[in-house]
């Protein structure tokens, strides 16, 4: 069975957060995805995303520090008496990777895990387009730790702006409106890299209006 976590999808929250907010979740995500990368048979997501990314809220109560008095090491002999702790509520807000499904161990010891985890033919594309890798594009199997990287790097710029990385229609494709899996991996590929700052301009100028 698989655990409960309480808490809400990335997705629910694109575009509403503030940079130093959203810079702050894709760091702890990091370091989880850092964590599996680093394993001995090391495990690639390959769907990295805002809905596969929660923010749990955990509330912790912090204990009394009770009064206490505590004597400095012969500095003038002074007693110091600590004060009061006040009793406080602290939220820690806790990411938690879900939807390994698509998720390729490499290495595995286990050659049955191996297989499982890998069971796909040259060339399938595997993940969702808007946050794939042009390589994952081209074949799932060679999505590894740079590919995942990329995907939570297009994560964090539709966290920032509420916008895709390439959407349409673009410079690349100046007359599609709905993109075919084709028309989003050849922008991923060739369309030239958006400005961030500049999308969060306008992001801002038109909240503004």
């Amino acid at each position: 069975a698989m655990e409960y976590v309480d808490g809400t999808s990335l997705d629910k929250l694109c575009g509403s957060l503030s940079a130093a907010k959203a810079l702050d979740y894709i760091r702890r995500a990091s370091a989880g995805f850092q964590y599996a990368h680093e394993r001995p048979s090391p495990i690639f997501h390959r769907d990295i995303k805002p809905s596969n990314l929660i923010v749990e809220n955990e509330i912790v109560e912090n204990e009394i520090v009770e009064n206490e008095i505590v004597e400095n090491e012969i500095v003038e002999n002074e007693i110091v008496e600590n004060e009061i702790v006040e009793n406080e509520i602290v939220e820690n807000e806790k990411i938690r990777i879900i939807d390994w499904g698509l998720g390729r161990i490499e290495e595995a010891v286990d050659a049955s895990v191996s297989q499982i985890a890998t069971r796909i033919t040259q060339g399938e594309m595997l993940g969702t387009f808007h946050y794939m890798s042009p390589e994952q594009f081209v074949d799932a199997r060679d999505a590894n730790s740079q590919s995942d990287i990329y995907s939570l790097g297009c994560t964090m710029f539709t966290l920032l702006t509420g916008q895709h990385v390439y959407e349409f229609p673009n410079k690349l494709f100046p007359n599609v409106t709905t993109p075919t899996t084709v028309e989003v991996g050849l922008s991923h590929n060739e369309a030239p890299i958006p400005s961030l700052s500049e999308v969060m301009c306008e992001k801002t100028l038109a909240n503004s209006l």
